[in-house]
């Protein structure tokens, strides 16, 4: 799903987006875990030929939309079926599978911009008793991890750096989102 909200999350990091070396991903794992009307993204065709280029109209790039990259987007990313389903099994295996592939990038440094529901079953690696607490979001807000020592292109978890006390999960919008995953 790529929303305006993201899109200015992700003007903050604009200059780092505007060197060449630098690219931008859309990435089908990292979507929303309900299947709400608002949480489910488009038809690729009209997100890369319609969508992305009227949410990036007025922004004031210093690159132009066509730096996104969408070989990591597929065909029936927004059915909301399968391995996309709202549901923890599918949930957990969406975040399995994109912390391998962010296990197996090479650079030091990845920003990824994605959904307070989903980061909590990013980031807590299969170990999601309860999705509300200990790992509250909030909008816009950074956070760093590394990948355990334990980690394998087969079975990485991460760990945040320099970790706070984060409490419970607050904001009404993330906990209807986590409600929705079966």
């Amino acid at each position: 799903m790529l929303s305006k909200v993201r899109v200015q999350t992700q003007m903050g990091e604009a200059n780092t987006l505007a060197r060449p070396d630098v690219p931008y991903l859309l990435v089908s794992n990292a979507q929303k875990v309900s299947s709400k009307p608002c949480d489910t993204g488009f038809l690729l065709d009209i997100l890369r030929d319609i969508q992305i280029p009227k949410l990036f109209k007025d922004e004031g790039l210093t690159f132009g939309v066509e730096k996104i990259g969408f070989d990591l987007m597929e065909d029936g990313w927004n059915s909301k079926k399968d391995f996309y389903a709202p549901n923890h099994e599918a949930v957990e295996a969406r975040t399995a599978a994109l912390r391998a592939w962010l296990y197996g990038i090479e650079s030091q440094h990845i920003v990824l911009v994605t959904h307070g529901g989903f980061l909590h079953y990013l980031t807590e690696g299969g170990t999601v008793s309860d999705p509300r607490k200990g790992t509250g979001y909030n909008n816009c807000e950074v956070r760093k991890f590394t990948f355990t020592k334990d980690s394998t292109a087969e079975s990485a978890y991460i760990v945040e750096v320099g970790k706070k006390k984060h409490g419970m999960e607050r904001d009404s919008t993330i906990l209807a989102e986590l409600d929705e995953v079966e």
